[in-house]
């Protein structure tokens, strides 16, 4: 109630009887084949869009969020921190969105990984998550995390601090390539 129409995400997810059914499929499928079942279209990337990594192990919120950001960016989704670092070494996303709490890697296991390799260390880093303690947030910037969001979140702000990470790592781009 405290979001207006516009700003809620979850007018796209469907709602009926067989909801705990599918969810049970879903996550057989995503024991099976997570990465394939989960990005479908992953070879149909868009080279003029930037690319949004997001990892959460809620399917419910990761469709919703995958929907909501899709017509501006590519978005790769994966549901716990593992698949979400090998996803992260494959495609070098410009930024990557992260729970913290989840199954076999959690979200800071996450950020401290890619950010102590070289290969990852550059990609940004939003934490997206209900953990909104002082101590989680400090844990966060100490694993580097480039920007904190608490759950529930106003879609506008993701979409703003998306905006303003990108809009930065073009200026560095373009800074970087007219100094070689």
């Amino acid at each position: 109630d405290v979001y207006l129409n516009e700003e809620k995400a979850d007018n796209v997810i469907l709602k009926s009887d067989f909801t705990n059914v599918l969810r049970s499929v879903e996550y057989q499928n995503i024991i099976n084949e997570p990465k394939v079942f989960l990005n479908k279209h992953i070879d149909e990337l868009d080279p003029t869009k930037a690319i949004i990594l997001y990892v959460d192990d809620n399917l419910e919120l990761l469709e919703n969020i995958r929907n909501y950001l899709s017509e501006t960016y590519n978005v790769i989704i994966a549901p716990n921190g593992k698949i979400g670092v090998e996803l992260a070494n494959q495609y070098q996303p410009d930024v990557i969105i992260s729970d913290i709490v989840m199954p076999l890697m959690d979200g800071f296991e996450l950020c401290n990984v890619l950010k102590t390799d070289l290969n990852t260390s550059h990609i940004p880093i939003i934490l997206l998550t209900a953990l909104n303690s002082t101590e989680s947030r400090i844990k966060g910037w100490r694993e580097n995390i480039d920007v904190y969001i608490s759950k529930p979140f106003n879609a506008r702000e993701l979409i703003a601090q998306l905006n303003s990470i990108l809009k930065i790592r073009k200026i560095i781009q373009k800074q970087t390539n007219n100094a070689v």
